[in-house]
């Protein structure tokens, strides 16, 4: 007889003549052993959505019956120095890793560009903030990395076109501002070749003037270009791709 409350973990227990049973499992929860209960979750990464049902290595059940990669770390804002006050109206646009697993993430905060860098198990190793030299608004919609770990970013600054070159540290190794006679000019991406050159594209309206160069453009409409700087800034080349609609790299 059930004298006692029937009672079997994660179950729905009932008396049945006499005799305690289980008529069910809770909802996420299955029994996957011959001992009473149901002690097995569903959403454990060995028994994701089933019993015998195992996740591959690397991936946790993110929701009952499906595997998914495992969240190695997260970063819902950042502040000087990867760490204080959160950046204002963050918005980052771009992200790139390095070959050690080291994160890096641009955009803008505010008026501001914004670039930083996280160690592999997200610990903060640095952030740096760059105004436009006018005062109006700056953003980077690129970032790359060279081979020696040195990230690169791309963008915009009061309507021209913007590349900052920073060292391991986060530190600016040099930078390059330049536009035509509209101020729509913007860096849209940037990659470093592993001789660690930077290349840009974006799109630009009207010829500009770049260390020197003259890249051809329309006057009329907003065009692709691409440029390339070695690896201590110089300009190497680059080209403007005129047309006769208006284009993006």
């Amino acid at each position: 007889a059930c004298a006692d409350v029937c009672f079997f973990e994660h179950t729905v227990s009932a008396c049945a003549d006499g005799e305690c049973v289980i008529s069910a499992c809770e909802d996420g929860w299955a029994d996957c052993d011959p001992e009473p209960g149901c002690e097995a979750s569903l959403t454990d990464p060995a028994t994701c959505g089933g019993c015998h049902i195992a996740c591959k290595e690397g991936h946790d059940c993110v929701e009952s019956g499906a595997c998914g990669p495992s969240l190695v770390w997260s970063v819902l804002a950042v502040g000087a120095n990867g760490v204080g006050a959160d950046l204002v109206g963050a918005d980052l646009l771009a992200v790139a890793m390095d070959t050690t697993g080291n994160v890096f993430a641009a955009g803008a905060a505010g008026s501001d560009g914004v670039v930083f860098s996280r160690a592999p198990d997200g610990g903060p190793r640095w952030s740096v903030t760059a105004p436009a030299p006018d005062g109006g608004t700056a953003r980077f919609h690129g970032v790359a990395v060279s081979p020696q770990g040195e990230a690169s970013v791309a963008g915009s600054a009061d309507g021209d076109i913007r590349v900052l070159a920073l060292s391991e540290t986060g530190a600016e190794r040099w930078a390059r501002s330049f536009g035509g006679e509209a101020d729509v000019d913007v860096a849209l991406d940037v990659g470093v070749t592993p001789s660690g050159d930077v290349v840009v594209a974006g799109r630009f309206q009207g010829p500009m003037v770049i260390l020197g160069q003259p890249i051809a453009g329309s006057i009329q409409f907003v065009d692709p270009f691409v440029v390339a700087f070695e690896a201590d800034g110089s300009f190497d080349w680059g080209t403007g791709l005129a047309g006769v609609t208006e284009d993006d790299a």
